[in-house]
């Protein structure tokens, strides 16, 4: 990149930084892509759940925990603790002796639970619903880092080979609507994680 005779032009081009490579835009494009991917999976997954963990889906019954143990599902992973038990619906049709949590329970706590029609059991109450939506705000971080990315993608794209990737980013900063969805995601992330710990500190063993 030539560097202008003029003043504001040589300023202008410094703060540019180095121009974007095909490389470099390959990579932010991958890194659009996986920022898309994890939190679109990420916000499905909850909105799939939610319905179960607040008892609006699924048939109610309750979950008696059996025994726990620290389980490794592969040779080079670390030993997770899961709790299985025995779910019996409310109306005494639906009985399920396999059903896994992955918190430590006493053995015979009993806890009340959903049950989806794939054969899975969703915990229910203030503590479930609240991990959901705290998993929930956390997953629009990427999606707003993707979105962030994405406008600094095609900005950097459009301006040609003098356009640096920085520059892009800094001229694609979140407005003011931006930077408030991004301050209420993290606030209501924080506000259901103390939820979730106060829940589960004082909700009683049935």
């Amino acid at each position: 990149m030539a560097v202008s005779a003029n003043p504001k032009l040589a300023a202008q081009q410094a703060r540019a930084g180095t121009p974007a490579t095909p490389g470099g835009m390959a990579l932010l494009l991958l890194a659009v892509l996986l920022l898309l991917g994890l939190g679109g999976y990420g916000v499905a997954a909850q909105l799939r759940d939610l319905p179960y963990t607040t008892g609006q889906a699924g048939t109610p019954g309750r979950y008696t925990v059996s025994h726990c143990d620290h389980v490794r599902p592969t040779s080079a992973s670390k030993p997770r603790l899961l709790c299985t038990g025995v779910f019996r619906s409310d109306d005494g049709l639906t009985v399920d002796p396999s059903i896994t949590i992955d918190f430590q329970e006493p053995d015979g706590t009993r806890l009340p639970m959903q049950y989806d029609s794939e054969g899975r059991g969703h915990q229910v109450g203030t503590a479930a619903a609240a991990a959901d939506l705290a998993a929930l705000w956390a997953c629009v971080l990427p999606l707003f880092l993707a979105v962030w990315a994405g406008r600094a993608l095609l900005r950097a794209a459009g301006r040609g080979r003098d356009a640096g990737i920085r520059s892009a980013f800094g001229d694609t900063m979140p407005d003011t609507l931006g930077k408030g969805i991004a301050v209420a995601a993290a606030g209501l992330f924080g506000i259901s994680v103390v939820v979730y710990l106060v829940a589960r500190i004082l909700a009683p063993v049935q």
